[in-house]
Formats: C-alpha cells, structure tokens, sequence
C-alpha cells in the first residue's frame, strides 16, 4: 500500500511538474515575442524616419501647454528652453495651467504680463488634476496642432519642428522620446536604462501599428481630434494617463500614430532620487492597467506580468520540483537579458550612455522584482503625486 501510494504520488508530481512547465514555457514565448515585435518595429520606424520630409509641415499654428502644481522653480528653465526653440515658421503660443499650486509661481507670472504669446490659466476652485488643467489649456490654445510637456523637462531646439514635421493628414498623434538627464549614480542609471527601454518599446509598437504607451513629456495632437475622441472623458477619474489614453482614443479614429526617437527631439527629464519617488512613480503609472478599454491589451500586458511573477516565484517552484525548474530559470534568464539587451542597445547614445554589458546584468536582476512591486502598488495600493494622495 505504501509502494501505491508512494507511486501514485510521484506520478502527480510529475504530471504538475510537465504541466507548470509548459505553462512557464508559454509565458517565456510569449515575452520574447513581444521583444521580437518592438524589434520589428524599430527597425520600421528607422526606416520611416529615413523617408520623412526633410522640411517641417507648414500652415499649423501650435499651441504648448504646460500644466503644473507646484513648480515655481522649474517655470523660468521651461521658459527659457521655449524661448530657444528653432522657429517652425507658424505662430507658437504658450500656455501654462496652474492647477492649484500653493507656491510662489505668481510671481513668474508677473515676469511675463507683457508676452503676448504667453498666456497662464488658473483652474477653478473644485476643479483639479492634471487632465483637467490640460483640458483647459485645450479649450483655450488657438493652435491647430496641440503640444504637451512638463515643467520639470528641458526642451530641445527642434522639438517642435520635429514632431511637427512627422503630421501629414493621415496622422493624428505623435510622441516624442523621453530621457533622464545623464547621472554616475547606479540607482539613477538603472532608471535610465529602464525608462530607455520602455521608450523603445513604445516606439516599436507604434511604429508597428499597435500604440500601447507614450510620455505626455513630449507629445502632439490636432486639436479638433482631441474632441472627437471624447478628450479624458473614459479616464478622468484617474490620476495618471493623459497621454495614452488620448493616444489610443486617436488611434481608434483611424488616424496614424507616429513614435519619433529622433535626437533632436528627445525631451530631458530629472531621475528620481529615492526609492520612495521611484515606488510612488512606478505605482501611479502601473494604476491605469485595469482600467485599459482594451481588453485584448489588458489580456496581452497580464501575460507579461505573469511572466515576471513567475521568475519571482521560481524559488517555491525549484524547491518543489528540482532541476526541471532550476534549467528552466536559467534558460529564460538568459534569453530574458539577452533580447532585451539587443533592444536596448538601439538606444545607445540617444536615450542613455553607452549600455553598460557588465552593469546590464546586474540591473536585470532588480528590474524583476521591482515590475512585479510595482504592478501590485498600483493595482492594490496607492500613491502620491503632486503632493495628492491616491487610494484605490
């Protein structure tokens, strides 16, 4: 009885054992997939770099909205990265939405009474939110072709004529590369790598014809497009997303989306600098996940976290079935690392230094348990942002 028992006990291992296998396996396929598709993509979206008018699109007034809380110290450096922009040769007004800071930034506003193409919008008592401030800036801003950053970033001179350049009448929306400003600290070239490589999955995938994600550091609209596809409407109760919502809404019109990593248009942003900032941050963004109108993405970004769960998780696994999952782990591992490294390295000089192949391991082993931290505090936890906390 013993011997039966002891049999029919290691006949179900092993039926778990083939069964968790083939469901790690198909987890493993289905991330390297994703990467062979951004691979795809890049290699379009260079190719249609290469094609694109040399000369700017003309006859578009433009319009850059800047929503801040908070940012009186960062106003004059925006302002002065404006001032120096290359000129596209249409009209460009400026426009800055205050949503309720508490700062002293009126006196900035003072500074620039006598700028006609300056204008500053205050939001309304009862009325807040960065969705809402842009929202007012949209209703407001004369522009045809609507742009969007942050007061914290540093513009560079061809932003505008870049992204401007990229509009023909089948486009609807483009994004523009974001970095973080060059540091020789570990935890702030982790973030540069990491943020890197989630621009250039971004414009993989839009350049192969499925936007997921952008940066609202660095993006431009129509105007009229921005009403047609309902604005925030679908995603106003949340306090991240003006950017990929907007994107995707666009994008189901019927209108291109176009991801340029051009390096004249890469916006430059500051690094968080503590892992409390990097944890809010991370949290905020991972909090739109369930609340995608998509389904089919929903679906396709769950398998990916599952995938991530699943490294997490293979210590109990190899505790309980030995060397099946041991090779396993190592297998995906290395085939993890090593396509990610061959994405990023497109990157090399344009969104971060020179990937690092001895550091790039080691950063591989954080990034793991980080995406899969972040997922749970921004579907199960909250978070705070501009000085607001966000529950769930």
């Amino acid at each position: 009885m013993h011997t039966g028992g002891s049999f029919h006990f290691q006949k179900r291992r092993i039926a778990g054992l083939v069964i968790l296998l083939i469901i790690l396996t198909a987890l493993l396929l289905h991330y390297l997939l994703f990467f062979v598709v951004v691979w795809i993509g890049l290699r379009k979206e260079k190719l249609d770099r290469s094609q694109e008018n040399s000369t700017s699109s003309t006859g578009f007034e433009v319009s850059v909205i800047i929503a801040f809380r908070n940012e009186a110290h960062n106003l004059p450096k925006i302002l002065d990265d404006i001032k120096k922009l290359e000129n596209p040769g249409t009209p460009v007004e400026v426009i800055f939405v205050n949503d309720h800071s508490t700062d002293d930034w009126h006196k900035f506003r003072e500074r620039m009474e006598d700028s006609p193409q300056i204008r500053f919008l205050e939001q309304k008592e009862g009325v807040s939110g960065k969705k809402r401030a842009i929202e007012l800036g949209v209703a407001n801003a004369r522009g045809e072709i609507i742009f969007l950053t942050d007061a914290d970033c540093r513009l560079p001179e061809k932003w505008i004529t870049s992204l401007l350049k990229a509009f023909d009448e089948e486009t609807g929306f483009v994004a523009g590369g974001v970095k973080y400003a060059e540091s020789s600290r570990f935890f702030e070239k982790f973030q540069a790598y990491e943020f890197g490589g989630l621009m250039l999955c971004d414009a993989g995938l839009a350049a192969a014809g499925m936007p997921v994600v952008c940066s609202a550091a660095s993006m431009a609209f129509r105007k009229g497009l921005f009403y047609e596809a309902e604005g925030y409407t679908s995603s106003i109760q949340l306090a991240s997303g003006d950017d990929e919502f907007l994107m995707r809404a666009i994008h189901r019109l019927g209108y291109k989306v176009k991801f340029i990593l051009n390096e004249e248009a890469i916006v430059t942003t500051s690094p968080n600098r503590d892992l409390k900032s990097f944890a809010n941050q991370r949290g905020r963004w991972a909090s739109k996940g369930l609340h995608y109108e998509n389904k089919a993405l929903i679906a396709f970004l769950f398998l990916i976290f599952l995938f991530y769960l699943s490294l997490i998780l293979s210590p109990v696994f190899i505790y309980y079935f030995g060397m099946p999952v041991l090779l396993w782990f190592l297998i995906a591992m290395f085939l993890k690392t090593a396509i990610e490294y061959l994405v990023l390295r497109k990157g090399n000089g344009l969104l971060y230094g020179k990937l690092n192949p001895f550091l790039f391991p080691v950063m591989e082993v954080f990034q793991v348990p980080y995406i899969v931290f972040s997922a749970f505090k921004g579907l199960i936890g909250g978070f705070k942002w501009k000085e607001r906390e966000y529950r769930r």
